[in-house]
């Protein structure tokens, strides 16, 4: 997907889609200051404000940003697909900005309820953020990849469920486990499994840039040819799979269906772990012996919940950092192999 792009014409369309937004949200907020008698009187106010704002800005930029990417002369499949990544992924950009945006005010307000400042002053503040957040996405979409889509994965899920954490009135969650987020009718249980929902198709996303990207790898060497695609594709599209399935099935009204797509998510993983030497064979035996060290670091944790020295929530949390650590640097293996290969565009 990722094709030779000018940097420089990016940069330029960055600066002006900054420049447009910015006068525009200036125009819009002054007005409704002046005639509307908007005013920030206190911190959540501003946030939501600003979460909101900023999450249709940077949904539009990336849009804008992405298209640099459209393919052209190819197979209507894979227009199909470009499109459903687009959407999805200028959705989970949005998301990203409102849920930060949330947590920032929720901690923010927690410490400066009031606001005193004048509200023109503070809605240039806002114009001046939705602009710099146009600019930078902009020109990220126009460069996305396996990598940066691995990041965004991760970031999004912690601002997810730190969004549900602190929004949550339910504070016995933190003695059973993450799935107690998305349980009930509230706005943290919507934040956590529509963290989820989206989750998984950010994953589906991320495995069609992995297969692009090991495609032009076997097509400029014939020592790669052994690599198993179709394995690589089907685990991640489970994984997005199953973390859709544990959006749309919270544990409090379909307990087993949450939980076959929990486990099932779960020995996906463990199974993309334990056979990367077959099928991805060129990766370095020190990532090989450190993916294993990460299984067996997450199945001793998992035995800790038998013996009871750790309660389940502590038990999720790390592993899944070790699995999260484990998903970046094996994206950020293939962009290693794909990078060195000359005849092929940087990613």
């Amino acid at each position: 997907m990722q094709q030779a792009i000018s940097r420089v014409a990016v940069e330029t369309k960055s600066i002006l889609v900054a420049l447009l937004v910015l006068m525009f949200s200036i125009t819009v907020l002054a007005s409704l200051v002046w005639f509307a008698g908007l005013e920030f009187t206190d911190t959540g106010a501003f946030g939501s404000t600003v979460s909101t704002s900023l999450a249709l800005v940077i949904t539009m930029s990336f849009v804008g940003g992405y298209l640099w990417q459209k393919p052209k002369n190819t197979s209507r499949l894979r227009r199909f697909n470009f499109y459903v990544n687009m959407t999805f992924l200028s959705i989970s950009h949005g998301a990203v900005a409102f849920l930060l945006g949330m947590a920032a005010t929720s901690i923010a307000s927690h410490y400066t309820p009031t606001i005193t400042m004048n509200p023109l002053f503070m809605s240039s503040i806002i114009a001046f953020v939705l602009s710099a957040g146009a600019y930078a996405m902009y020109s990220h979409a126009a460069f996305m990849s396996a990598s940066r889509l691995a990041g965004l994965y991760v970031v999004f899920i912690a601002a997810g469920a730190l969004a549900s954490m602190l929004t949550s009135q339910n504070t016995t969650w933190l003695q059973h486990h993450f799935s107690a987020l998305g349980a009930g009718d509230s706005v943290s249980s919507y934040a956590f499994n529509l963290t989820m929902i989206v989750g998984g198709f950010l994953m589906v996303a991320l495995s069609d840039y992995l297969v692009m990207d090991i495609e032009q790898i076997k097509r400029n060497h014939q020592l790669h040819k052994k690599i198993r695609m179709n394995f690589l594709r089907v685990v991640f599209v489970v994984v997005g799979v199953c973390s859709i399935g544990i959006g749309i099935f919270p544990y409090d009204k379909f307990l087993l269906v949450h939980n076959i797509f929990a486990n099932a998510m779960t020995i996906s993983f463990i199974a993309l772990v334990v056979s990367i030497p077959w099928t991805v064979p060129m990766f370095s035996k020190p990532f090989i012996v450190q993916s294993y060290v990460i299984v067996s670091i997450a199945a001793a944790v998992y035995a800790q919940f038998f013996v009871g020295d750790l309660n389940i929530l502590i038990i999720e949390l790390i592993d899944a950092a070790l699995l999260f650590m484990w998903m970046i640097l094996f994206v950020r293996q293939i962009a290693a192999i794909r990078l060195d290969q000359p005849t092929l565009p940087a990613s």
